[in-house]
């Protein structure tokens, strides 16, 4: 298995999860089980694009459903607004699975439609998907441009990757 070491959990949007809610297991320190689902839910949204790509993982699914199974929510009547987690959980409604019904979520139109696309268009899913990889280099680039600049261990890095093909 792999271990990702991070230093901070999202590049911009850090005000996301309340890092203060904790408990304490054994010896250590880990987010409480609310805020763990939380930051599931926002580290697949933002981290592996699943937000901008209208897009699920299973895996995400079904650990957001083992850490908030036995959530106590004083608050179900609450409506989801927060556009990360309403279109997570928009998706996995759209996928049928009847324990994410319990939530009551703001309309995501735009999510819901293009959703609804990839799913019974090939042709559409690989142009959307097309879409967001020119979109993510167009948004890189001027950044990877600096750093190659700015950056000789990165220039020797590439070198080295662009030679050893």
């Amino acid at each position: 298995f792999a271990v990702e070491i991070h230093t901070r959990l999202f590049d911009k949007r850090n005000n996301l999860v309340d890092l203060k809610n904790t408990e304490k297991l054994e010896k250590i320190y880990v987010f409480n089980k609310q805020t763990s689902a939380n930051y599931n839910i926002y580290n697949f949204q933002i981290n592996d694009f699943g937000y901008s790509q209208v897009n699920y993982s299973y895996r995400s699914l079904y650990d957001h459903f083992l850490l908030s199974k036995n959530e106590i929510s004083n608050n179900s009547n609450d409506i989801v607004k927060e556009r990360f987690k309403k279109r997570y959980l928009l998706i996995a409604r759209r996928l049928g699975i009847d324990y994410y019904f319990k939530y009551k979520l703001e309309k995501d139109v735009i999510g819901s439609i293009r959703f609804r696309l990839k799913k019974k268009f090939k042709v559409y899913n690989n142009f959307d998907k097309l879409f967001f990889r020119i979109k993510v280099i167009i948004t890189n680039l001027p950044k990877q441009i600096f750093i190659l600049i700015k950056n000789k261990k990165y220039r020797k890095y590439l070198y080295k990757k662009i030679i050893a093909r």
